[in-house]
């Protein structure tokens, strides 16, 4: 579980959230906790991992948030949160295959 330093997060209850590193793909679980979700806490959540785990401009970054299902999360080049893009998934290993296709797709 991760959370923010008091500074850094816009909310009290920060979203508490699980990554692991899949390949070459970030996979951030939502805990469904009393906090804020992953969705609404994104912009710290990517800040957060990008500062302590990894580069996260040379991965690509999905997330199941509290309702489990899996979407993408676009990152720029900076390693913050750009935008949600659409990959509606509840099974883990078809989310991983399409974040892979719409990579191959947009060669990223």
């Amino acid at each position: 579980m991760h959370s923010h330093k008091p500074y850094k997060h816009r909310f009290s209850h920060p979203a508490q959230y699980d990554i692991k590193v899949i390949n070459n793909t970030v996979v951030i679980t939502d805990l469904d906790k009393d906090g804020t979700s992953v969705t609404n806490d994104i912009i710290n959540v990517i800040d957060d991992i990008h500062a302590s785990h990894t580069d996260l401009t040379q991965k690509k970054v999905i997330y199941r948030d509290s309702d489990k299902m899996f979407d993408g999360v676009a990152v720029n080049p900076k390693g913050q949160f750009d935008y949600f893009y659409p990959i509606r998934e509840t099974d883990l290993n078809k989310a991983l295959s399409k974040v892979n296709e719409i990579a191959a797709y947009y060669d990223c």
